[in-house]
């Protein structure tokens, strides 16, 4: 997938049309695949690019940023979820206070008509952009006869008995309702993270644990949880210059079992190895092998138990046994195919 960040970046083709989804994108639910589908189907149909036009940072940062929301997926994660959903091209724009300025007209007719050439344009029912948030359905669908494009209208999706959107998956994340925000997803919810060094409290007790290095905003409550993960292998390469690159995922591992415990490491309070914030860790069931430095997807399917403190290191052991097995007989009772996500 193609990465922009400067729309002068980009050339048009007449041979190669663009069709167009606009969109925040966080979550990437089931409301966006259905858009993107779109997208990418139009976009093989005329022999186009399938392109999507989203920004680095949520708008409030600039416009509201005492109520800046918390992002159900990192940049990266979100990126590389478009690349495996079919985009071609990513317009990634920083969102300024110039920016913020623009108004819709201008925005539709400066941007996408003269500068990118859209052949279509694509929009949830209820997305908003421009100065005051004036532009929206009703005014692409006026610009798009006027210049001659074509536009598209996503309507709402429902899941799990309501509409679906972020903010909403957002809530249902932080209650820990996780076959709620499965349903509005279309998977499981996952992080994307970093495996970093740890103290070796879970190796010492017979069940080696890999630390997360999270860039996530948002995670269930402290707990336990019965999770599947695997390794992403991806590069980022320059085209030209800074404002263009290109993403590839080299390689996906398989999704394999784990045990996350997420919370403060209360047992080991005395040894001075708990922790004043919430630390993830994750134990893969039968794995052998090096993982530091690594790029792991955790994807959370259900709570065993909240975090406990426990009288010594022996009891937590035997816990962690009843864990690990639990965990089995959980993912023994799936579908196969429960262990996919959007690719």
């Amino acid at each position: 997938m193609r990465i922009l960040t400067d729309p002068k970046a980009y050339s048009p083709r007449a041979d190669r049309p663009l069709i167009l989804g606009l969109g925040n994108f966080d979550g990437l639910h089931v409301g966006h695949q259905k858009l993107l589908e779109h997208v990418v189907t139009q976009a093989r149909m005329e022999k186009g690019a399938a392109a999507v036009m989203t920004f680095q940072s949520h708008p409030h940062h600039v416009l509201h940023p005492k109520e800046v929301p918390e992002l159900l997926m990192s940049a990266e994660h979100r990126q590389l979820y478009l690349e495996e959903l079919g985009i071609d091209l990513c317009f990634w724009l920083p969102f300024t206070t110039e920016f913020s300025k623009i108004r819709a007209v201008a925005f539709v007719e400066e941007l996408l008509v003269r500068r990118l050439q859209v052949r279509e344009v694509c929009m949830g029912y209820n997305a908003h952009f421009g100065y005051g948030r004036e532009g929206d359905c009703a005014l692409v669908r006026y610009m798009a006869e006027r210049f001659k494009f074509k536009f598209e209208e996503v309507a709402p999706v429902k899941a799990a008995g309501d509409f679906v959107s972020s903010s909403r998956i957002r809530k249902l994340v932080r209650e820990g309702k996780l076959d709620e925000t499965a349903e509005c997803l279309g998977r499981p919810f996952s992080v994307l993270a970093r495996i970093g060094k740890g103290r070796g409290v879970g190796t010492k007790l017979g069940y080696p644990t890999a630390n997360l290095e999270l860039a996530s905003d948002i995670l269930p409550p402290v707990g336990i949880y019965s999770v599947m993960v695997r390794t992403l292998d991806y590069a980022y390469e320059a085209l030209s210059g800074e404002t263009d690159r290109s993403l590839k995922i080299r390689s996906k591992g398989p999704w394999l079992q784990g045990v996350m415990s997420y919370g403060y490491r209360p047992t080991f309070e005395k040894e001075g190895l708990s922790s004043d914030h919430p630390v993830p860790e994750i134990h893969i069931l039968d794995f052998k092998g090096d993982l530091y430095g690594k790029t792991l997807e955790c994807a959370f399917y259900t709570r065993l138990r909240p975090e406990m403190k426990f009288d010594n290191a022996e009891t937590l052991k035997t816990q962690i046994r009843k864990d690990v097995e639990l965990t089995r007989r959980y993912f023994g009772g799936l579908p196969k195919k429960s262990f996919t996500n959007v690719a």
